[in-house]
């Protein structure tokens, strides 16, 4: 594939989404002097709108959205801030409580990116005669003129990489997207916000999800659920019930602590099934293959050539082969065990270059291959 690197046309109206970080306010700052017109939106979502004491720190808080407009008087470009409280809910909390009550471990990051981000405030963006949205993410987008695709590439900071939580994207997504800091490494894009002038420089960086106060994904999936009674019991592999716990969610695979099982010591969650946690050994969650659903490519699908598999975020990846099953799923066989694939997160592919050729998200992993 002959790609290019893909910029908006010069001089060309933005929306930079602007969360209030160092990220978001470079981006915008690196638009501003490229020349673009940028106008910068900033998203009320689920935490910003939010009275508890606990968004005090994430994203999306009411400090940060007085850091964006800060940031935008600073460099001169107007900032409005968007009510996307409702959509938001409907399309990235409701999911991700629905998914943890049903055994899944879900990522919402990789949800509101193609929900959120890069649908709602697009439709806003192009609303305001924007050609498209400016984020701070840590990826690149390239184009190939001869077959008209647009795909992902991994950012050059790859310990910053966001390309995974990118994969969703459809072509419509990444036509109308603009990503500048995929070719900076972190500290040099600090260095440009202290050169900026920018009041954020040395904020730091957020790894909660910003909805969850102070990261307690339990006791928010169980408020939030409203369910009085989530206890139920907690099993050995092919065996006994050995315990009781306080909500199947509080657990994910490959988890050992807070398991309660007095009289089996080392044994890890090996599944979650009907509010029933599975627990057995280390080698039970070493797995040599995985089924996906909703897969997503950005090119024709690519069968049976050794990929790079990335299985949840800051995975570094293992080599494998995707192939096709029946209802449009597909099948990775992993060259070596890979531990802990989990239900729910999304899994990501990649050439030996680093650029995205399609990902989807994981129904479950086994020992044998599946029959279909």
């Amino acid at each position: 594939m002959a790609r290019e690197s893909y910029q908006f046309p010069k001089g060309s109206k933005v929306v930079v989404a602007l969360s209030g970080g160092v990220d978001s306010s470079v981006t915008a700052a690196l638009m501003k002097e490229a020349g673009y017109d940028v106008v910068a939106i900033t998203m009320k979502t689920y935490a910003s709108t939010a009275e508890s004491a606990c968004f005090k720190h994430g994203c999306c808080t009411l400090a940060d959205i007085e850091d964006a407009r800060s940031v935008s008087d600073r460099l001169g470009i107007p900032h409005y801030v968007v009510n996307m409280k409702a959509n938001f809910e409907e399309k990235i909390v409701r999911p991700f409580v629905s998914d943890y009550l049903s055994g899944k471990t879900p990522n919402p990051c990789v949800r509101c990116n193609t929900y959120i981000k890069f649908d709602a405030l697009l439709e806003q963006a192009q609303a305001l005669g924007a050609v498209g949205v400016v984020t701070g993410h840590y990826a690149q987008i390239y184009h190939d003129p001869q077959k008209g695709l647009w795909t992902l590439g991994q950012g050059l900071d790859i310990q910053k990489d966001q390309s995974y939580v990118l994969f969703d994207l459809t072509q419509h997504q990444l036509k109308h997207t603009m990503l500048p800091l995929g070719g900076f490494e972190k500290p040099k894009v600090r260095a440009l916000a202290e050169s900026f002038g920018l009041s954020v420089s040395q904020k730091k960086d957020s790894y909660e999800i910003c909805f969850i106060p102070d990261n307690d994904y339990g006791a928010f999936v169980k408020k939030y659920a409203g369910r009085a009674h989530l206890k139920g019991p907690i099993r050995l592999k092919d065996g006994p019930v050995v315990g009781e716990h306080e909500g199947a969610f509080r657990y994910t695979i490959g988890q050992r602590k807070r398991l309660n099982v007095p009289g089996y010591p080392g044994k890890c969650v090996v599944g979650i099934e009907d509010n029933t946690v599975i627990i057995g050994e280390e080698s039970d969650i070493h797995l040599n293959h995985m089924v996906l659903e909703r897969v997503h490519w950005h090119d024709e699908p690519v069968w049976e050539e050794e990929v790079i598999v990335q299985i949840r975020a800051h995975h570094s990846g293992v080599a494998g082969f995707v192939k096709p099953l029946k209802d449009d799923r597909v099948h990775v066989h992993f060259v070596e065990p890979v531990r802990a694939v989990t239900p729910g997160q999304a899994a990501v592919w990649y050439d030996a270059n680093g650029f995205v050729l399609g990902g989807g998200w994981i129904q479950r992993g086994c020992h044998e291959l599946p029959s279909g």
